[in-house]
């Protein structure tokens, strides 16, 4: 085959590569969709903020419970809602987050912002970003056989449509009643404190694992109503799925570019060959 002609394939294979990551970046942004209008429409205080103690989030929850809107509060720090007697507590909280440790289910007592104190039952939890996910494996599997079903959220496919914003003003529904989601363990040797969400659609079995110290999440997950459930775990599926699609996509994008401007060279070291991608800089140097 002529190298144009071979290069212009590629090059093919590269925009497909693209639509593929385009439509699997959109699916797990509609995920997000779905978590986000559950965390907001929650009837807990549900909230965000930097390890600098800065509020970042604020739910409908948060503002019913402790009375400043949404713009009053983000941007400032958290200490808005600690009285000072308990100031303490949200240095010795930064630490333990810092440390990627989990607070859960602390008595404390916080401030209103009329100056009233209200008693709260305080989880907090460090946030990891999707490659966090995305660093534990995604595999293919023949069956879900060795693992221990924790929840099977919304197993009858019918039920798996989901309006966006569930609640928004858009009623246009978005069915995923091909994927079939169950929240599970590893039951065999040498799998303790590993945590897994079993997915089974039209591409085959898939199996997402990840270790709880780096993702503590397994009790807020299984203490979700069925469809937050779902929502949930299909979003953690998704973007891990996608931190992995993108490395892969990354990484021929780079070595088709270096192949169509001449940068894949042959060199051997130690008595063996190997193949080398030259930066622009080392083939400019190489061609003067």
């Amino acid at each position: 085959m002529p190298a144009s002609a071979s290069k212009s394939d590629l090059q093919a294979s590269l925009a497909e590569s693209a639509a593929r990551e385009a439509r699997s970046r959109q699916e797990a942004f509609e995920a997000n969709a779905w978590l986000a209008a559950i965390v907001e429409n929650s009837d807990d205080a549900i909230l965000s903020k930097t390890l600098d103690g800065i509020i970042m989030s604020w739910n409908a929850g948060a503002e019913k419970l402790f009375g400043f809107a949404a713009d009053e509060a983000i941007g400032r720090p958290i200490t808005i809602i600690i009285p000072e007697d308990r100031l303490h507590e949200e240095e010795a909280i930064i630490r333990q987050l810092r440390a990627g440790e989990k607070v859960e289910h602390f008595d404390t007592v916080r401030r209103r912002k009329d100056g009233s104190l209200v008693h709260i039952s305080l989880t907090v939890s460090p946030v990891k970003d999707a490659t966090g996910i995305g660093h534990n494996r995604i595999r293919r599997v023949d069956s879900f056989e060795g693992y221990e079903v924790l929840a099977h959220p919304l197993a009858n496919r019918e039920d798996r449509v989901f309006h966006r914003g569930e609640g928004g003003a858009s009623q246009v529904g978005v069915t995923y009643g091909s994927h079939d989601i169950q929240i599970a363990r590893p039951t065999g040797p040498g799998n303790k404190g590993l945590l897994a969400i079993l997915m089974h659609h039209g591409g085959g079995r898939h199996i997402l694992e990840f270790y709880e110290s780096a993702l503590p999440i397994s009790a807020t997950l299984l203490g979700l109503p069925e469809r937050a459930q779902y929502a949930l775990a299909y979003t953690m599926f998704k973007q891990a799925d996608e931190c992995a699609i993108a490395a892969r996509v990354d990484e021929a994008d780079r070595w088709a570019k270096a192949f169509v401007d001449g940068r894949i060279r042959k060199r051997r070291r130690a008595g063996k060959r190997y193949v080398h991608i030259e930066t622009p800089a080392e083939k400019e140097r190489r061609c003067a």
